[in-house]
């Protein structure tokens, strides 16, 4: 097992493309699985990572946009930082190779979200150790793409599942707390938005998000996928 998580660490260092000095937070990188179960340390990375995506992100767009308002820079910021592309991230920069090195295929309960918490504790690793210039190379690197696309900015999910309930005459969706599980200081939350598109007929789907918000959001995003799709 030493030498299985060895392998993992080097993987992982060599997709970041970063030498770490504090081999404790090399160590921490490696996200929660079944055969080992989530750590405070992966958890605290998570949580600055969070943070620092959120300036590094808003100084870029800052910087892209000059002329944008404040409200088309949050939705730009909503969308890069949101679950969908960060997994997206991690498969295309290869960190989710790299952390689920020996694993079996989608060894996760919510692979996607797993991603996501992957990046961000990445780049808290990266921040702690090598500063914000460390972590400001990442995020330049993967997310200059992402953000070039981001010429108008996308419309919130949310609202854009409303405004196609109300083009075609429908109650607004609706939106329920299924769940939430994990600990006070790391909770998940688990929501479930519905629209009744027909006479007794109801569709509906599911996501799950550190916030209600950020639930919420991925579960419009699915919905209204769905919703296109059967038209």
């Amino acid at each position: 097992h030493v030498a299985v998580s060895r392998a993992k660490l080097h993987a992982v260092e060599r997709v970041l493309g970063y030498r770490f000095r504090d081999r404790a937070l090399r160590k921490a990188l490696l996200p929660p699985s079944p055969a080992c179960p989530e750590t405070a340390a992966f958890q605290r990375l998570e949580f600055l990572g969070d943070r620092v995506l959120g300036l590094l992100l808003t100084e870029q767009l800052f910087v892209e946009y000059p002329n944008a308002p404040e409200g088309a820079l949050s939705i730009r910021l909503s969308y890069l930082a949101s679950g969908d592309v960060l997994a997206l991230i991690a498969r295309d920069s290869g960190l989710a190779d790299a952390v689920t090195k020996d694993m079996e295929p989608e060894p996760f309960p919510d692979h996607r979200r797993v991603l996501g918490d992957c990046v961000e504790a990445a780049l808290g690793a990266l921040w702690s150790d090598g500063g914000t210039d460390a972590a400001r190379r990442f995020v330049r690197k993967h997310m200059a793409t992402h953000i070039a696309a981001l010429t108008d900015p996308p419309q919130d999910a949310k609202t854009a599942l409303q405004e196609w309930a109300l083009a075609r005459g429908l109650e607004f969706p609706k939106y329920t707390l299924l769940r939430r599980v994990g600990k006070d200081h790391g909770p998940v939350f688990e929501i479930e938005v519905r629209v009744e598109p027909g006479a007794g007929e109801s569709v509906a789907a599911q996501a799950s998000g550190r916030t209600k918000r950020a639930a919420e959001k991925d579960a419009a995003a699915r919905l209204l996928e769905r919703l296109l799709q059967r038209q």
